[in-house]
């Protein structure tokens, strides 16, 4: 079965008028060639289209969760890099890296504030 689909004029470039896709599709499962204005029956095509169509929107449903996840991550990422500003802009001005700018951020805290803490101790008795 051989059925020509153009303008009603017989010209080949003007737009082919395509039946609704849900009953046609299963009486007369068609396929067009590429740059031709026919189309060609080539069996039946029903089980494998829905197993095409299954498996597109299983990877669909993959995709939006793979998108949420990165969302999340994103997410996570950000909030460490907030905790870790001052932590870096220390270790910018000193000229090291963040793990050196913070051995010594805890040793001048422990340095000036343990003998505080003793005068305090001291001050209260």
């Amino acid at each position: 079965m051989v059925a020509y689909l153009g303008a009603a004029d017989g010209s080949k470039n003007a737009a082919a008028q395509l039946p609704p896709a849900s009953s046609d599709r299963r009486l007369h499962p068609t396929v067009a060639t590429k740059g031709h204005t026919r189309t060609t029956t080539v069996g039946n095509q029903g089980p494998a289209r829905d197993t095409l169509v299954q498996q597109r929107e299983a990877a669909e449903v993959a995709i939006a969760n793979v998108r949420i996840e990165k969302a999340k991550v994103d997410g996570d990422r950000k909030v460490v890099e907030a905790d870790l500003g001052p932590v870096r802009y220390l270790a910018t001005l000193i000229g090291t890296t963040d793990e050196v700018a913070m051995r010594y951020f805890i040793l001048v805290v422990a340095l000036l504030l343990d003998p505080a803490a003793v005068l305090l101790l001291l001050a209260a008795i």
